[in-house]
């Protein structure tokens, strides 16, 4: 029988602090250059973009389009240089090459995500850059049931409108913790508008001014256009995770990941021509 002298008090530390003590943990015990981002809890990334919370790693830079983050660079080498894991498998990308696209991915479906600077046997190979392991949350992963749901919106000032975002998760574990079921779901809306002024072209010729003054290769812009740019962006996506428990040394685990970005554009062009 324990006595109440003889239980143990256990502190368990959430938050941004955990977070970062879990990011320390996963550095201090890799044997290769390892940095990490890892959720402060279900639902709560640091950003609401996978790429911009990469880029609060040392020497990882990001692009951004549309003012979201969308590719990454680490250490100078492009998008291209860099491979990009699910749960340690490869993912397609949208971009027709290598790149991969992170604004693909909702933040909410994501625990932590490592990048990897220097090369392991266990790593799949490719990668010059870095090799960015993203990770999802899986039900043995959070002790028994728990269900959590978020709501927002997000106000563009530059279109006056308001767009919803909303997300849940719901996991459980079964006998004694032998079998495990997760499933989550994120959707979020996004109307946004930039505005820009560029030239493209200019012409080569001499010139001849009215006062009879000439000029010998001049060169000036064929156009100037003024753009008003308006997205319509909206994300969907979800997981679903199976685990079993078959011993102490062998844990089968089956997931599956969903994922569709919609963004339509129109451009609305005052266009000069010289």
């Amino acid at each position: 029988k324990i006595t109440d002298e003889e239980k143990i008090e256990v502190i368990t530390v959430s938050g941004i602090r955990g977070s970062l003590i879990k990011s320390q943990d996963v550095k201090m015990s890799a044997d290769t250059v390892v940095d990490a981002i890892t959720a402060e809890d279900i639902g709560k990334f640091p950003d609401q973009n996978v790429a911009e919370s990469l880029q609060r790693i040392t020497g990882v830079s990001i692009d951004r389009k549309g003012g979201e983050g969308q590719l990454i660079t680490v250490r100078g080498m492009g998008p291209e240089f860099t491979s990009v894991l699910l749960n340690q498998r490869t993912l397609a990308t949208t971009s027709g090459g290598r790149a991969f696209s992170f604004d693909i991915l909702a933040s909410e479906l994501i625990s932590g995500a490592e990048v990897h600077k220097t090369q392991s046997a266990h790593l799949q190979e490719g990668a010059i850059g870095a090799t960015v392991n993203i990770n999802t949350f899986k039900p043995f992963d959070i002790d028994g049931f728990k269900a959590v749901a978020s709501v927002k919106a997000q106000y563009d000032d530059m279109t006056s409108d308001v767009k919803p975002q909303f997300s849940g998760l719901i996991s459980n574990t079964f006998d004694d913790d032998k079998f495990g079921v997760l499933f989550s779901f994120s959707h979020s809306e996004r109307k946004s508008r930039y505005d820009s002024a560029n030239t493209a072209y200019y012409w080569h010729t001499d010139l001849t001014m009215d006062d009879g003054t000439y000029y010998d290769d001049v060169y000036f812009p064929q156009n100037y256009d003024q753009v008003a740019q308006t997205e319509e962006r909206t994300r969907t996506g979800g997981t679903a995770v199976f685990q079993y428990k078959a011993s102490d040394d062998l844990t089968l685990t089956a997931d599956v990941l969903y994922s569709k970005y919609d963004v339509d554009y129109r451009q609305d062009i005052l266009a000069h021509w010289f």
